[in-house]
């Protein structure tokens, strides 16, 4: 996998895990606010969401799972890239960026973030290396080729 296609596949996941939150969170709001009704409880300190169960109710909570399920493939490909990611760089004759891939894309998500932000940046590209490198055609002593 290129770089250009992890960039790609990993700022498409970021798009989608930063969407589908936002979609839920709005869609969460207009249930509150539309989709039921707030009663206080017996202290009368706390209140409690009745929904009403109907089509606003409904749609919102529609809303919400599609947003998680938008987020969660998102996740998923942002996980796609980082296995891209440390394919790539494994390809590479210096391990250091294939080691800190996989240690700080281990260790949590800011950090794995981090480096993969540096890594989309700073990185090499180990397909680009591969056709570099031109080939060299290897003569046989003592072979006469015909012309």
């Amino acid at each position: 996998m290129s770089k250009s296609t992890i960039g790609k596949l990993w700022w498409g996941g970021l798009a989608g895990i930063a969407g589908g939150f936002i979609v839920a969170g709005i869609s969460v709001a207009v249930m509150l606010a539309f989709g039921g009704t707030f009663t206080a409880t017996g202290d009368g300190k706390n209140y409690n969401f009745v929904p009403n169960y109907d089509a606003t109710y409904w749609w919102s909570v529609i809303v919400i799972v599609v947003g998680g399920v938008v987020a969660l493939l998102g996740m998923f490909s942002q996980f796609i890239a980082w296995i891209g990611a440390l394919v790539n760089s494994w390809h590479l004759p210096e391990k250091a960026w294939f080691v800190l891939l996989l240690v700080l894309g281990l260790l949590g998500h800011v950090f794995g973030l981090v480096m993969m932000i540096v890594y989309l940046i700073a990185g090499p590209d180990s397909t680009k290396l591969a056709r570099s490198v031109p080939a060299v055609p290897t003569a046989q002593p003592g072979r006469i080729v015909p012309a």
